[in-house]
Parts: structure tokens; sequence; C-alpha cells
């Protein structure tokens, strides 16, 4: 168990899950389990957080945008990124906006530091292959023209 997933087990438990969140714990949440690994990005978070008021709660449109421009400003993220980000948003802006609780905050993050550890093994994995660029599956054309060759 990643020391991510320990601290979000440990929320979990701790935490009543219909406890309101507050920004402030939301960008900590994050940070805590290393979302936010870019030093320019962390100290503008950082100064944003310091102008906010501490009680103020999240929102779920408020956190997306945040998600929106962690991802936008990350330095590995490329175009396909943001299309699929662009997708999602466009989907998730036709349900009301909610102030957000430790209930449905902490499932959200769990789902983030999945993918973020799949998404890792999977970029390890390929560096070990020797290779950066995925690997191509051979669609019905490539196999039909193998044949004739």
């Amino acid at each position: 168990m990643t020391e991510g997933k320990k601290f979000l087990s440990l929320l979990q438990v701790s935490v009543p899950p219909e406890t309101a969140l507050t920004v402030t714990a939301q960008v900590k949440i994050l940070e805590m389990l290393g979302f936010i690994t870019n030093g320019e990005m962390a100290r503008a978070i950082d100064m944003t957080v310091a102008m906010i008021p501490a009680n103020t709660t999240g929102t779920l449109y408020g956190f997306l945008g945040f998600l929106e421009n962690m991802i936008k400003n990350h330095p590995d993220s490329n175009k396909a990124h943001h299309d699929e980000l662009v997708t999602v948003l466009k989907d998730l802006k036709n349900i009301p906006d909610i102030n957000l609780t430790y209930g449905m905050f902490l499932p959200i993050c769990d789902t983030l530091l999945r993918t973020y550890h799949h998404h890792k093994k999977q970029t390890k994995d390929t560096k070990e292959e020797g290779t950066t660029k995925p690997r191509s599956r051979s669609g019905p054309r490539k196999r039909a023209a193998a044949k004739k060759a």
C-alpha cells in the first residue's frame, strides 16, 4: 500500500462522510496524495489558498476547475489529455453544482490515485521495453497485407 493510499484510508475511517470539505482541505489532501508536484504550481496554489477564507466550502465545479488547471499546466500533459478533459467537463456541466463532502471527495481521490499509479506503471513498463511510444496493434488491413507479402 502506497503512502498516499494509507493517508486516504486514514481519512476515510476518521472523518465522517457527511463532513463538509473546505477548499483548503481539498488542496491539502491533493498535496498529501502527491498530485501537486510542480513547484511553480504549488506556490501559486498556496498564494490562492491564503486568500480564500478558511471555512469556504469546496464545490464540484470549483474542484473541476482546479483539476482542469492542474492537468493543463502539468508538464507531461498533451493535446489528447486536454481533449479528453474537455469531453468530460462538458458532460459534468449538465449536473448541478454541489458542495463537496469528504464522502464525495475521497472516492474521487481514490480513483485519481489508482489512475495515476496505473499510468505511472504503464509509462515505466513502456520505457523498460526501450520505447516511449505505446505499441500499435495490427489491424485487419495490416494482417491482410502481411499475408499477401
